[in-house]
């Protein structure tokens, strides 16, 4: 039952111990394969897990062509999403840093450029 399950009920801290894997790299199919799992009585947190940790795959493939050996900062509201940066940092094998009030970060940028 997906009826409880909205967006911010993504960023659940979960505590789940074991991710089931999520394949589909398309949000379309991502979602049908997500029902199918749950329809299949596979654990919510279990699924949510794997939901992160197939976020953190695609982000830190991204950041790994962008960063180098930079430090790593994330920042807009993903960034309050303790689950999704530890993966993103396990994935990447290094620490991340998250801004101070990293929801605030695009609109600042929008209000800087205006200004300039």
């Amino acid at each position: 039952d997906l009826d409880g399950l909205v967006g911010s009920e993504m960023c659940i801290e979960t505590e789940a111990s074991q991710a089931v894997t999520i394949s589909s790299t398309c949000t379309v199919f991502a979602e049908s394969e997500v029902i199918s799992l749950v329809s299949k009585g596979f654990p919510l947190e279990g699924i949510v897990l794997g939901l992160h940790r197939s976020l953190a795959e695609r982000i830190s493939a991204l950041a790994t062509r962008l960063a180098g050996n930079s430090e790593i900062m994330m920042s807009g509201g993903v960034a309050l999403n303790g689950t999704l940066v530890r993966a993103v940092s396990e994935r990447m094998g290094r620490p991340i840093s998250v801004v101070p009030d990293p929801q605030l970060v695009g609109a600042l940028g929008a209000a800087l450029s205006v200004l300039s």
